[in-house]
């Protein structure tokens, strides 16, 4: 199975080190030549969660038994070595590094001021 045929889907992510295995679904949300992105909408603390992981941290992608998609980690590799979360009151709006990425201002007067 191909990454590329997973992009919008809920996928069980299992990850294992030193003997542990653990698992965890989340959502693919962009993929990439070199990498996939996976997010987790965390609605009781209102943030999204993300993941980014390179390729070749993956071992092997493929379904289960009950149809549903999965991906296996390389042994020892944690999600968490790169993981950001994101509030939902800073969506669209400026970041402390000034970085502006999908920050838009409405501009609905003829002044050119946005509205709020």
């Amino acid at each position: 199975m191909n990454l590329e045929n997973l992009f919008g889907e809920t996928v069980e992510v299992m990850v294992s080190k030193n003997g542990k295995v653990g698992s965890k679904k989340i959502k693919v949300c962009k993929v990439k030549a070199r990498s996939i992105l996976f997010i987790e909408v965390d609605k009781e603390n209102r943030k999204n969660i993300f993941w980014k992981v390179a390729n070749k941290n993956i071992e092997k992608v493929g379904m289960k038994t009950t149809g549903e998609p999965f991906i296996l980690m390389v042994d020892g590799y944690l999600l968490s070595e790169n993981k950001w979360e994101s509030s939902w009151d800073s969506i669209g709006g400026r970041t402390v590094s000034g970085n502006t990425y999908g920050y838009r201002s409405t501009t609905n007067s003829r002044a050119g001021f946005p509205m709020v």
